[in-house]
């Protein structure tokens, strides 16, 4: 990662900040935990809200998230919390539901035994040329209309990718939690069915799963993921493995968000972590992910009806608009055809990050413009994150001083503003027409304008001296 390029947590609200600072140490800790935090509010809000698109059907603003630093980044101790919460939930709920379970259990085997023996006595009334007994008939068509009705179900969590366990699971409940310490594990485990499921869901096409009572029936999933892997390692795997290939192919890896620290960036920092530190604003935030967990729970009981559906303000849909614009304008210098799909998912990921956090801060009424723009620099931020993790190991013969030479002329010449202030997603769009066409690139420049004092980015935006002696500044620069 660039120095140039630390997440933007101004777009986060006070109290998810305030988890944030009070847990990480370091601007590399402080990445990863964003991402847990992500996941984890996806996976207590996702199922319980929908959003309105601007184009289409309402979904669910749940979130697949690759948390990717390298070894000894601490991901495992940011994460934990959360898996830890996550578990305990779902302890203390199987122990109070254990009663309604082994009672529906053993309904359950009455009512095929019964269901059986009828059959078998059809059967043979059948065999032996006897026309069928009408009370049997009619016995057989209540059973089938009287199936015992599994009792409620907390969501499961995953650490494998096997198929057939999850869409069972999910037929219980259908919020699912899929959370990989060590991430590469969970991406060598997934078949082509699995993967193909994920992207389905992701697109509202839910898959079909065979039960013994029922037959075929289609599946309400909603899945949220979280990933833990080493940057190297997720490389290798996204371009040197054949299950890797067909990830990004078949649309998945496209459906991420990726929070991430690359070696370089990790060893200039320290990964000292207080182990007295306080815990009050996270407690805070697991406290209003229980409010959402009991939420699910009523919302499961009686099949989703009531569920609330999140809209935008007639401003917001603007936004989204101009955003939808801006990444369409970027397509065509799409390195890969991996970056390219990543690009065409993020309007929607802007959106169901969005919803969300407007869900989980508590937020009455639409959805703003100011919560679409502050989720679209997380989500601008993952994408520039997937393209410098991808080139990484790339040399591209640009040169990072050229490429600020550049972009500090059109800062002192091409902006028309008085004042010498701009948004960092502003600026990257002007950057582009001046041929900083990639991310990396104008990352890189704007670092070393970082670097040398001539720049500061701050809460999103990017500051510069507008002075009325421009020839003073740019001799400086070229001294430097």
């Amino acid at each position: 990662m660039s120095q140039s390029n630390p997440p933007p947590l101004h777009a986060l609200s006070r109290a998810l900040r305030d988890v944030i600072f009070e847990q990480a140490s370091t601007p590399a800790t402080e990445i990863l935990l964003a991402g847990f935090l992500d996941g984890y509010i996806s996976q207590c809000v996702g199922s319980c809200v929908q959003v309105k698109t601007l184009y289409g059907p309402a979904i669910p603003p749940l979130a697949y998230i690759m948390v990717f630093g390298p070894a000894s980044s601490r991901k495992s101790t940011m994460g934990k919390p959360f898996q830890a919460h996550f578990d305990d939930y779902h302890r203390r709920y199987v122990t109070e539901t254990a009663e309604a379970w082994s009672e529906y259990r053993a309904s359950l085997e009455s009512w095929k035994a019964e269901k059986a023996g009828i059959l078998k006595t059809i059967k043979k009334q059948a065999s032996s040329g006897r026309a069928a007994d009408d009370c049997l008939r009619q016995r057989l068509i209540e059973l089938e209309k009287s199936v015992p009705k599994m009792p409620p179900s907390p969501p499961s969590r995953f650490e494998d990718t096997t198929l057939a366990p999850w869409l069972d699971a999910a037929a219980r409940n259908p919020a699912t939690f899929f959370y990989g310490d060590e991430g590469s594990g969970v991406l060598n485990g997934m078949d082509k069915d699995m993967v193909g499921a994920l992207c389905g869901y992701w697109s509202a096409m839910q898959p079909s799963h065979a039960r013994s009572h029922t037959g075929i029936q289609i599946v309400n999933v909603m899945p949220t993921v979280i990933l833990s892997i080493q940057p190297s390692v997720l490389v290798r795997f996204l371009t040197a493995t054949p299950k890797g290939l067909h990830f990004v192919s078949g649309g998945c890896a496209s459906r991420f968000i990726f929070y991430g620290v690359s070696e370089a960036e990790f060893a200039r920092q320290s990964i000292g972590i207080s182990e007295d530190r306080s815990s009050t604003a996270l407690q805070a935030a697991l406290e209003r992910s229980e409010h959402f967990f009991r939420l699910q729970d009523q919302l499961n009981r009686n099949g989703g009806a009531g569920k609330k559906v999140l809209e935008l303000s007639d401003s917001a849909k603007r936004e989204m608009r101009d955003l939808e614009k801006y990444l369409h304008s970027i397509r065509r210098n799409a390195g890969s055809d991996g970056e390219l799909a990543l690009i065409d998912k993020t309007a929607e990921n802007i959106l169901r990050h969005a919803a969300r956090h407007h869900e989980f801060n508590g937020i009455d009424g639409l959805i703003g413009v100011s919560e679409i723009a502050d989720s679209a620099e997380w989500l601008l931020w993952s994408l520039d994150n997937y393209v410098e993790l991808m080139e990484s190991e790339q040399t591209t013969g640009r040169s990072a001083d050229k490429d600020a030479e550049t972009l500090w002329d059109l800062m002192l010449y091409g902006l028309h503003i008085r004042d010498g202030k701009i948004t960092r997603r502003q600026l990257a769009e002007e950057a582009f027409n001046v041929g900083l066409v990639r991310s990396t690139h104008f990352s890189d420049a704007l670092g070393v304008l970082c670097q040398r004092d001539l720049a500061t980015l701050k809460d999103g935006y990017v500051y510069w001296e507008k002075p009325n002696r421009v020839s003073h500044l740019i001799s400086t620069f070229n001294r430097r």
